[in-house]
């Protein structure tokens, strides 16, 4: 083989090589406290898992889970909704029976919405405002991103 072919060669595989540990970086998950600051992991959708069984009780609850899209924002007086098959309502059902499902977990918390009727009335900030507090981030009763993220953690780690 020619000199100039193997050196050719030879810097086609360490180009290859180089490629590859970049996209290797790259690929790498983001430090937890980072999660969602990058745009280039920013979710699509959080997905909220709401079936469970009470440990107390045993009793089954089985709902549909919910894909709430990413900048979905509900509070007592605001809401910033995508158009969508959801309503205002659908996704006040799911911020309700999120903090159920976490309640019947982690009493502590404090998080009990109260009845679950699709209205964001005072119980339901309220409850919002607990869940906030636990996860440490602003306690504003606006379910934004943030409190998004965290009730995806905390129903699919149930």
């Amino acid at each position: 083989m020619k000199k100039s072919i193997r050196v050719a060669l030879f810097f086609t595989i360490v180009l290859c090589v180089v490629i590859s540990l970049n996209s290797i970086a790259f690929a790498e998950e983001p430090a937890e406290n980072n999660y969602r600051a990058s745009s280039m992991y920013q979710p699509t959708f959080y997905d909220i898992c709401l079936s469970y069984t009470d440990p107390d009780t045993g009793d089954s609850y089985v709902y549909e889970d919910m894909l709430v899209p990413y900048n979905t924002v509900i509070s007592r007086y605001t809401t910033n909704i995508p158009d969508g098959i959801y309503t205002r309502e659908d996704y006040v059902y799911t911020i309700q029976r999120a903090l159920t499902k976490i309640y019947a977990y982690h009493k502590d918390y404090g998080c009990n919405p109260g009845s679950i009727d699709g209205s964001f009335g005072p119980n339901t900030e309220t409850a919002v405002k607990s869940f906030q507090s636990v996860c440490n981030i602003s306690a504003d009763g606006y379910v934004g991103n943030d409190t998004w993220q965290h009730l995806e953690e905390h129903t699919n780690n149930q």
